[in-house]
């Protein structure tokens, strides 16, 4: 099977959403190796959030951690904060007041 950017890599359900990820890269230097750097691109919810129906933001492990990390590792990325909530795949959620949207 031949993978392609831009192919469908899978769909991830987490706290009530789905999130359909395509395969990409995330870097030139991925590109640069061709199929072989073909990975599934996951949302930079940074740059366009997406809140559950709580008003709560998500947030992807990998993500950098805002400046309410409350480390309970020694990463400085959300899946070592005290408040992130795991939910399927690489997609949580942070529980931190100050990250909640309000109506």
């Amino acid at each position: 099977m031949c993978i392609k950017e831009g192919d469908k890599a899978k769909t991830v359900k987490a706290f009530g959403r789905c999130f359909t990820l395509y395969y990409g890269y995330y870097t030139e230097s991925d590109k640069s190796r061709g199929s072989e750097g073909l990975m599934p691109i996951y949302p930079d919810f940074r740059i366009s959030p997406e809140y559950t129906k709580e008003g709560l933001p998500f947030v992807t492990q990998m993500q950098d951690a805002c400046p309410h990390l409350s480390p309970i590792g020694e990463d400085g990325d959300c899946f070592s904060c005290r408040y992130y909530k795991q939910g399927e795949d690489l997609i949580g959620v942070c529980t931190h007041p100050a990250h909640k949207k309000r109506e």
